[in-house]
């Protein structure tokens, strides 16, 4: 089971642990509680967006 927030992350892709697939035919089962998306898509790269640059400051 996957979870995704897509409007507050920067992330578009989401990952899936290469055992839980198999060689040929799999079968993705989406839940989407919020809103319909259009497309599925199966990468072999994540896109997670621009990099970010995390800085903190001690006193």
């Amino acid at each position: 089971m996957g979870g995704r927030h897509a409007q507050i992350g920067p992330q578009v892709t989401l990952y899936c642990p290469a055992p839980l697939l198999r060689a040929g035919e799999n079968t993705v089962t989406v839940l989407e509680l919020e809103r319909l998306g259009g497309v599925l898509e199966l990468r072999d790269r994540p896109e997670l967006g621009p990099p970010q640059e995390y800085v903190e400051e001690f006193d």
